[in-house]
């Protein structure tokens, strides 16, 4: 895992590696998430350059896969414009979401067992060097914030705890969402 990525993502990886000796779910993603805030915080060239890649890329990145462990670590270019609608990554399925450059705006959302069945519980904004966790049954949106002085493309690590393209997820829409207090 993350061996042709050089020496930062190697300690990265194995500080994911120690975070992943805790049994209980969000001992891990605290310990993933510091790992990621660590890595964020680099100013390692080939880390820099990692990170600008993935910035003029038009896709997601997948930076490694441990298959040992199951997890994945993705990199994203969010673009002007990028709004995921709410979601969220299965029973258990939880990620840790880092921002490298510019800003991203992560939104969560409580289940109302009405209709319209969500309503926004929080909004906050991550900048270069932050991460968050948002563990199982959390639901959650991201948004680039862009306008002058922000840069072209925000990069944004997601961690991701196994494949979620294999878990059944919670996918809404932003009519699903309450717009009143």
């Amino acid at each position: 895992m993350a061996d042709g990525l050089g020496p930062v993502f190697r300690d990265y990886a194995a500080r994911l590696r120690e975070a992943w000796q805790s049994d209980r779910i969000p001992d891990r993603a605290e310990g993933c998430r510091r790992a990621m805030e660590r890595l964020l915080g680099s100013a390692d060239p080939a880390c820099i350059e990692v990170m600008d890649r993935v910035a003029q890329s038009e896709r997601p990145v997948e930076l490694f896969r441990d298959p040992g462990l199951g997890v994945i670590q993705m990199a994203h270019p969010y673009r002007p414009g990028h709004n995921s609608p709410p979601h969220g990554h299965g029973a258990g399925g939880w990620v840790v979401y880092g921002v490298q450059r510019g800003r991203v705006e992560i939104a969560t959302y409580d289940r109302t067992g009405g209709d319209p069945p969500l309503r926004l519980s929080r909004s906050e904004v991550l900048g270069p060097g932050q991460a968050r966790v948002y563990l199982p049954g959390e639901l959650h949106s991201t948004r680039m914030i862009s306008g002058e002085g922000e840069p072209e493309a925000a990069v944004v690590l997601r961690f991701l705890s196994e494949d979620l393209s294999k878990l059944d997820r919670h996918r809404y829409g932003w009519q699903d969402v309450s717009v009143a207090g």
